[in-house]
């Protein structure tokens, strides 16, 4: 749900009266807020160019703040899939090893680091050929996962208004996740938000995190840098990946970190979660 709110002082407002513009009809500060004191307006309006009609006239708000490109993890950030990803992470790993192998921490992690690491364990050479043989196998059981209830799998809270309210802006939505793409498609298409995401960077373009920044960028339509990008993930490995490349970072402790636990890493905005009609208000204040 679109979330409303009292709209406050933007920089500056032209007014057009009729088909043309007038000149000289900047209107000051003080006379827009006397103006707009009582309408209600999206909360996130003066983040993007928007319009609206006042006693038969015609305001354009220009924008306050340049488009950016807004980076989202998936797990334990947007979703929880009440376990599915790591059980098929396990099962495909017995079948393609013979063995569940150690405990996996899946926190910030990349698909292709857990994949090497359990190359190392089981004291094999690693190789890109019998790589992609075990993501084959694990797709599978994570579509088997997907489609079985007793995975108590769910939007995390806010996030399918956050993503709305951020379609009706212009910035740019993109993933940046430790997920192989295809998994990544998989998740996002059963709980319904592979229509915010036209792109991405993912665990199999490179299974460093910290690298995946750069690829984001360049796949991102249009043209950005990173001191235009702001990453949104739950541990401190989102943190750290967004910082190498520039990028503004925003925690959020809806995974295995708590707040305290992750200020140590100084992202620049930490949230408990992205439920709330004005979060979308607060990422975009940190940019």
């Amino acid at each position: 749900m679109l979330a409303w709110a009292r709209f406050f002082v933007p920089e500056v407002i032209f007014c057009r009266f009729g088909d043309e513009w007038g000149k000289d009809k900047r209107i000051p500060h003080l006379q827009f807020r006397l103006i707009f004191t009582s309408y209600r307006v999206p909360s996130w309006v003066g983040y993007g160019k928007s319009r609206l009609a006042v006693h038969g006239r015609e305001f354009i708000l220009l924008p306050t703040m340049e488009p950016k490109l807004l980076l989202f993890d998936i797990d334990c950030t947007l979703i929880d899939t009440g376990g599915a990803g790591m059980n098929a992470l396990g099962r495909a790993a017995e079948e393609f090893f013979g063995d569940q192998g150690p405990p996996l921490d899946l926190a910030g992690s990349t698909d292709s680091g857990i994949v090497r690491s359990l190359f190392t364990h089981f004291g094999q050479e690693y190789c890109a050929e019998r790589e992609k043989a075990y993501y084959q196998i694990y797709l599978g059981k994570l579509r088997e996962n997907l489609a079985d209830d007793s995975f108590d799998g769910r939007i995390l809270g806010g996030v399918q208004d956050l993503l709305e309210a951020c379609s009706d802006t212009p910035h740019t939505l993109g993933l940046l996740t430790g997920n192989i793409a295809e998994g990544a498609a998989i998740k996002t298409a059963h709980y319904g938000l592979s229509q915010f995401f036209s792109f991405g960077a993912y665990g199999d373009d490179h299974w460093d995190r910290n690298q995946l920044g750069p690829i984001a960028l360049e796949r991102a339509p249009g043209s950005f840098t990173g001191d235009q990008a702001i990453v949104i993930g739950d541990t401190p490995k989102d943190i750290a990946c967004g910082k190498a490349f520039g990028a503004r970072t925003i925690a959020v402790a809806t995974g295995k970190f708590r707040i305290e636990e992750m200020e140590p890493y100084e992202p620049d905005l930490l949230l408990e979660d992205l439920a709330g009609s004005q979060v979308l208000n607060q990422i975009l204040r940190e940019s």
